[in-house]
């Protein structure tokens, strides 16, 4: 049996629940896959968040000010 720590949402009866997660990737043949699928979306979140505090600290240094005739007009 999973963890299935994801949040259970449901519209309608609530007696009549499957847990979502649980059943999609069920479908998909991917449930025993699922330590390193959620390994996988945790690093790419992981280099997501260090590349925009690159780009952020990479446009602060070399952002070049405008010259004084674009601001005139």
């Amino acid at each position: 049996m999973r963890v299935r720590r994801l949040p259970l949402l449901t519209i309608g009866d609530a007696e009549d629940v499957i847990h979502d997660w649980n059943y999609l990737s069920g479908k998909l043949g991917v449930l025993d896959h699922d330590i390193q699928i959620a390994g996988f979306v945790r690093f790419v979140g992981w280099l997501g968040m260090i590349a925009v505090v690159v780009w952020l600290l990479w446009r602060g240094v070399h952002d070049v000010a405008a010259p004084k005739s674009e601001i005139e007009r």
